[in-house]
């Protein structure tokens, strides 16, 4: 006997519904751990033929009412499987707010690192330049000197550390 699974009642269903119950194809409720869902039932469709009413075909609500009767659906490996999904839902929810706490963490820690000083290059005249050569243009035009002499000079350390000056 050749048995298929299919989404509806073939047209040639002997009474066009369940040849069991005589129900017509219904939903089927799912308890999911995101809530209750409902999906259209299945259809045990089978080769077999009933005299002048056509194939028989069984509900899928028509088959597990049989499979809990006759026993043969475990309810502690359905509990057991429950209880493990729930497990790991609660398990996935504080992993996930422990990756929060950590990216909040690290945005706080940043926020407290002092931010980058802008470079700032002073002339012997006391202007402020963005740019190294041109201070040292300024400077040589306050000496009155050539640029390029000022560019030679070999720069020793100073014995006061640099200071900071604000923008």
């Amino acid at each position: 006997m050749d048995i298929y699974l299919d989404d509806h009642y073939p047209a040639d269903a002997a009474h066009g519904c369940d040849y069991l119950t005589r129900n017509a194809q219904g939903d089927i409720q799912v308890e999911t751990p995101d809530g209750i869902v409902l999906r259209r039932e299945k259809v045990l469709i089978t080769n077999r033929e009933e005299d002048f009413e056509g194939r028989i075909c069984i509900g899928e609500r028509t088959v597990r009412h049989l499979a809990h009767q006759l026993g043969l659906v475990d309810e502690w490996r359905v509990d057991m499987v429950k209880a493990d999904n729930e497990a790991l839902r609660g398990r996935l929810v504080a992993m996930s707010a422990a990756a929060q706490a950590a990216r909040d963490e690290n945005t706080r820690l940043a926020q407290l690192e002092p931010p980058d000083a802008d470079v700032v290059y002073v002339a012997l005249d006391g202007t402020r330049h963005a740019d190294e050569r041109a201070a040292l243009e300024r400077s040589a035009q306050t000496l009155n000197l050539e640029p390029a002499l000022l560019q030679d000079t070999v720069r020793t350390a100073s014995p006061i550390p640099p200071v900071e000056v604000p923008v």
